[in-house]
């Protein structure tokens, strides 16, 4: 599995760019704990892989964190320290991404280094 591997056509355009400019705009992005664990998935489109989610408002996360996933928290994250801290240790441990799926856990699966790649880019467009 790798970026090459992934077909960009499959890709939710619209949900993956508000996600970006929503995070670019409030500095932050939101993921599910429980404690010291985070939610984690197995992919639906790759064999032994895991995708975290992480969603751009904590209304998102907070309307996944129902049923099985009741146990979770939603927490921010400051846009800078996911951006050097959690998209490159990800991506070194082979995660994939999953922004602002919808509350039954669907979504895109991307790898790290394009959330990056487009976070930069909607950070940039802000003049941030």
């Amino acid at each position: 599995m790798d970026a090459e591997g992934m077909d960009p056509e499959d890709m939710d355009e619209g949900r993956l760019d508000r996600f970006c400019a929503r995070a670019a705009a409030a500095g932050e992005v939101w993921v599910l704990t429980e404690g010291e664990d985070v939610a984690v998935v197995e992919s639906e489109d790759y064999e032994e892989a895991e995708v975290m989610p992480f969603w751009s408002t904590r209304e998102g996360a907070e309307r996944t964190a129902t049923g099985d996933w009741g146990r979770y928290t939603p927490n921010a994250i400051p846009l800078d320290e996911f951006l050097s801290s959690y998209l490159p240790a990800l991506d070194d441990d082979g995660y994939l991404v999953g922004p602002d799926w919808s509350e039954d856990l669907e979504g895109d699966e991307i790898e790290p280094e394009e959330l990056f790649r487009r976070l930069e880019t909607a950070r940039a467009a802000r003049g941030q």
